[in-house]
């Protein structure tokens, strides 16, 4: 369970946090069964916020949870999958302003740049075939893959980024 947490958080507090468990048990008696459920509940209830505090994890977590969404969708249809993705935007919205992040907030327009990379290589990639309006040779749809595939991982970085940007300004804003 210590795994959950950072390593800055298991280096300072781990052994302490072994120690109470193994106090718990003898001292208290508590049922280990008891235990390690509610140590269970703890980790899954705080180490993920923990981990959020930091930029680069969120960034890992927002490319994981895009990665995954892709494929179900690909799976699944986009359109069966429509009020799905509306619900988990409505929840997700709400958790990050529920989970502000610690770092302050800083404008970037990276997001901007990188979505309108990705949308030129996959524009590209689209138009290769259609100017050459035929059987394309190796080269061309070599061409072709390489321009959809950066295309696709710069949309995706961008996202990421502008996800990333907009929810260090939302974490940032004064509360009321």
């Amino acid at each position: 369970m210590l795994l959950a947490y950072p390593a800055a958080f298991r280096r300072e507090y781990g052994a302490a946090m072994t120690q109470l468990m193994l106090d718990r048990r003898h001292l208290e008696g508590t049922p280990l069964l008891t235990l390690v459920l509610g140590e269970v509940l703890d980790a899954a209830r705080t180490a993920p916020l923990m981990r959020w505090e930091s930029p680069m994890n969120r960034i890992v977590i927002l490319a994981v949870g895009a990665a995954i969404a892709a494929a179900v969708v690909l799976a699944a249809g986009p359109v069966a999958l429509a009020p799905i993705a509306a619900a988990a935007l409505g929840v997700g919205s709400w958790w990050v302003r529920q989970n502000r992040p610690i770092a302050p907030a800083r404008s970037s327009r990276r997001g901007i740049f990188w979505c309108a990379a990705g949308l030129t290589g996959i524009g590209v990639g689209i138009l290769i075939p259609v100017i050459d309006g035929g059987e394309l040779s190796e080269v061309r749809w070599t061409a072709m893959a390489a321009s959809l595939l950066a295309g696709i991982g710069a949309l995706v970085a961008g996202i990421i980024f502008a996800v990333s940007d907009r929810s260090s300004q939302l974490g940032a804003a004064p509360t009321a």
